[in-house]
């Protein structure tokens, strides 16, 4: 199994952050589930959210070629059905 490590400055650290909390919408302080009216501390830390959204990116990516190559092999497959039954038609 591959490990990936990202290793920034604490600059960079204030920018990822800002920018997780921004585009993915990590929230510091939740509703708590037992009276939504009040806020409690977020249990998953923002590397956590982070590392669970990246593998949620990384999952999808992979979905998605998979799945452009099973396209891609299905239209080819029917092409040549296709090709094949049709070629004795005048």
């Amino acid at each position: 199994m591959a490990t990936l490590t990202i290793t920034t400055t604490t600059a960079q650290d204030q920018r990822i952050a800002a920018a997780v909390r921004g585009v993915l919408h990590y929230q510091d302080e939740i509703p708590d589930p037992n009276d939504p009216e009040t806020m409690i501390p977020n249990p998953e830390s923002i590397v956590e959210f982070f590392k669970r959204k990246m593998i949620e990116h990384i999952k999808n990516l992979v979905k998605q070629h998979e799945a452009n190559i099973a396209a891609d092999s299905a239209r080819t497959s029917a092409i040549s059905t296709v090709d094949a039954d049709f070629d004795s038609v005048n």
